[in-house]
Order: C-alpha cells, then sequence, then structure tokens
C-alpha cells in the first residue's frame, strides 16, 4: 500500500510481519490491510507473508531445513530493498514491525546474521523474543517431524528403504489438504506443533542467549491485559460468562497453578502469593483476574521486559546512539462486545494499528481517536523520530536499570516503571 505512486516519493516503509503461532495467519486478511496506515501516516506498507506449520518449520537434517518461513520474511525484506522505490518507498527506511509470532520474527530478524541490513528500525509488539523455547532444539523438532511424517508413510516401518527415506521428498507427494487436516489433529492431540528452530544459518544461536547488534532503534511493548484472551481460550469452559461463576478456593488454586505451570510446591506457593495473597476464598472474579495476569505475564509480560532490557543493554555497549522505547496499550473499545473482564487483551491494538477502526458501522469516536493516536506514533516512529507519548508527553527510554514505559491511554500518557521482576523470577 502506498499514498502515492511516485517513484522519487523515498517515503519510509513499514513491513509487517502477521502472528498466529506459527500455524495460521495472512498477510492478506483484512485485519492487516495497510490501507488506512498507508494514508495516515504517509508511509508504504508491506505485509509479508511467510509458509507456516510443517509447510514452513519441517525439519529432516536434508531438503527439509527447518525455519523456510522465516527465510521467506528474509527474502520478502530483500525484495522491499530490491523493489520498493518503484512504489514510492525509501529502501534505506524499512521499518520492520510484527505482532505475536510476527513480533517474535520480527526479535528473530534482529538477532540474524542474513537479516541485519535489510531493515533499519523493529516494533515489537505483544511478543517475548528471548524467553525460553521460542526456538526449539534441532534434534527435538527432527523427532518431532518424523513422527508427523509418519503418519503419511514418509517415516518408519519396516523396509530399510522406508527407514531411511527423505522425509521431506516423501511428503511432497502428499496432497496438501490432508498435511492440513492431519496436523490439526496432531497438534490438537498434545503432540507438540512446528516451531522455528536454533542451530542454523538463520538462527545459528538459541535467541535466549544471542547478542542483539545494538544499532537499531526498537520500540516493544504490550497491551495491559495480554492473558485474559489466552486464558479465555485455553479454558473456555471454565471463564465463560455463560456459565455460573465456579467456586474455586485458593488451595485448589495452587494445585491448579502447579500443573499448568509445572512448579515445584514452594514455586507455586510463590506464585500463588504474588498474585492472590490479598484475595479471599471463593472470590472468582478476582482469582480469575489474577490467573489471566499470570498467563499475561508468563506468555508475553515477563518475556518482553527481559527481551527489552537485553536491547538495551546491546545499544548502551554498542555505543550507537539508538534507543530502546517501551509502551503498554490499555484502551477499551465501547463499541466491540466481548467479556467485561477482558480489559485491553491479547490482539486488541491490531485494528487500532491499522486504522481498521475506520471502517466500523456507526464509527466510534473514542476507537477512531486512539487508532489515530497509535497510527502517528507508529509512522512517526518509522520516520526516525523519537516515540513522545500522547499530546507530546515526553517519553524516557528503557533501559535495564530503569525499566521505564509509557502507559498509552484513552486519557492521555503516563509513564511508569516495570516492577514485576519477582513474579517474572518465579515464571
Amino acid at each position: 500500500w502506498t499514498p502515492r505512486l511516485n517513484t522519487s516519493a523515498g517515503l519510509p516503509v513499514m513491513a509487517w510481519i502477521h502472528g498466529g503461532g506459527f500455524q495460521e495467519g495472512s498477510a492478506a486478511i483484512p485485519l492487516d490491510d495497510g490501507t488506512y496506515l498507508a494514508a495516515f501516516g504517509n508511509v508504504v506498507v508491506v505485509t509479508i507473508a511467510y509458509r507456516l506449520q510443517s509447510f514452513g518449520f519441517l525439519y529432516d537434517e536434508t531438503s527439509a531445513p527447518g525455519n523456510m518461513g522465516l527465510h521467506d520474511q528474509q527474502l520478502a525484506l530483500k525484495w522491499i530493498q530490491e523493489n520498493i522505490a518503484a512504489f514510492g518507498g525509501n529502501p534505506s527506511e524499512v521499518t520492520l514491525f510484527g505482532w505475536s509470532a510476527g513480533g517474535i520474527s520480527t526479535g528473530f530478524h534482529l538477532i540474524s546474521p542474513g537479516s541485519q541490513t535489510l531493515f533499519k528500525r523493529a516494533i515489537v509488539q505483544s511478543a517475548a523474543v528471548t524467553k525460553k523455547g521460542r526456538a526449539r532444539d534441532k534434534t527435538e523438532m527432527l523427532e518431532y517431524s518424523q513422527k508427523f511424517a509418519a503418519n503419511f508413510g514418509c517415516y518408519g516401518g519396516d523396509s530399510a528403504a522406508n527407514a531411511s527415506q527423505d522425509i521431506a521428498d516423501c511428503m511432497r507427494r502428499v496432497n496438501a489438504s490432508l498435511i492440513v487436516a492431519v496436523e490439526a489433529t496432531f497438534v490438537g492431540s498434545g503432540s507438540g506443533k512446528f516451531e522455528p528452530i536454533y542451530g542454523d544459518e538463520f538462527l545459528p544461536i538459541e535467541p535466549r542467549m544471542a547478542d542483539f547488534p545494538g544499532d537499531k532503534d526498537v520500540m516493544i511493548g504490550q497491551t495491559a491485559n495480554e492473558g485474559s484472551n489466552i486464558l479465555y481460550t485455553t479454558f473456555r469452559d471454565t471463564f465463560s460468562e455463560a456459565l455460573p461463576p465456579r467456586k474455586i478456593n485458593k488451595a485448589e488454586m495452587i494445585h491448579f497453578l502447579g500443573s499448568l505451570y509445572k512448579l515445584s510446591l514452594p514455586d507455586t506457593e510463590k506464585l500463588q502469593k504474588e498474585y492472590m495473597g490479598e484475595i479471599g476464598d471463593y472470590d472468582y472474579d478476582a482469582l480469575r483476574q489474577a490467573l489471566a495476569e499470570t498467563k499475561g505475564d508468563t506468555h508475553v509480560k515477563c518475556g518482553a521486559i527481559n527481551t527489552a532490557c537485553r536491547l538495551a543493554n546491546a545499544t548502551a555497549n554498542a555505543q550507537s546512539g539508538k534507543e530502546v522505547h517501551f509502551y503498554e496499550l490499555n484502551y477499551v473499545s465501547a463499541c466491540v462486545k466481548k467479556q467485561p473482564w477482558f480489559g485491553m487483551t491479547h490482539g486488541d491494538e491490531l485494528p487500532l494499528v491499522f486504522g481498521r477502526v475506520f471502517e466500523r458501522q456507526g464509527g466510534c469516536a473514542g476507537d477512531m481517536d486512539y487508532s489515530r493516536n497509535i497510527m502517528k506514533l507508529w509512522s512517526d516512529f518509522a520516520k526516525g523520530r523519537p516515540p513522545v507519548g500522547f499530546q507530546g508527553k515526553e517519553w524516557p527510554k528503557f533501559t535495564a536499570d530503569s525499566r521505564s514505559f509509557m502507559k498509552l491511554t484513552a486519557t492521555g500518557s503516563e509513564v511508569s516503571t516495570f516492577n514485576n521482576e519477582p513474579r517474572c523470577k518465579i515464571l
């Protein structure tokens, strides 16, 4: 998407990587349509398509090297460098941005040697790039790939030829629709899923151990209630508003937390005290909210803060003059029906970042005002302008010592400081 077809315009470019856990999503879904962002921000917007599931992350040591989906993204960034001028874009002013798995991918490109020269800035939305397990060990992924391939007769069996055959070569002869159908059942059974690996050309080192180069400005952040949607999706029957509240006391919650996060009893008790210490037994609403906070912290927030600390230390060590800024979005639309306890949860920022709220029937003034503010913040960052809060409020850079961030709400901006380190140490 481009505001104008002027090959000499030299506009900043915003390259988007969609989320979906590396399992679903598309560069062509209406939610990620770049029309409004391009027009309002006066930038060129590119949405990147990449292979997902086994098509993007099968690994068999030979013709399926893994991380094909990440290489697709890298190839798209190379295409932008070579062709974006024809759409009025400046290849020297590319900002890579993404949400959830797309944010994780953005973080991986910050690490990957082959991506270093392909973009100038990054926005990491709701993603814990350096969390343990964000990229899998090659041996683990090989075993998973072999188990999956066995469903199609592409691994194992009695004959030596079948046992040693090339998995990828065999699976290329399988109908793609069948692969998708079997994979849905395979993942649903709890067997795991296809994800990025480390130890290859793209990610030589596990991301939580890798060094960031520190040569790019980065904006990273989250929504205020990341975990509520994740909790509801995982335990829909338990937390449905259509069902009467369950009577759950803190003793039951300790057992539940231990099972959920695979913690020892002492750590589970610490976790329960950190999140639920002041909550009484059978206070369903408060316990549910506290549990949602644990989900948000473990899936996004703790890892995002760790990633920001790593990025900030890298920029300081590089003495590059680059900065890291951290945001937290907290806006609940009055025009969207959802569970009232959700708050602003995982993914709620997407229609605001892309201005899709302007298409809602009847409009919603609050949504449109907030979306304008967000699109201006994102596009100004892509133009190399230091982030400022709404109404021009000064936004201090994030450092590992200060841990300062900007709260962006419906009523304005407020600088705050993260103090959840004790919780994150347990998780």
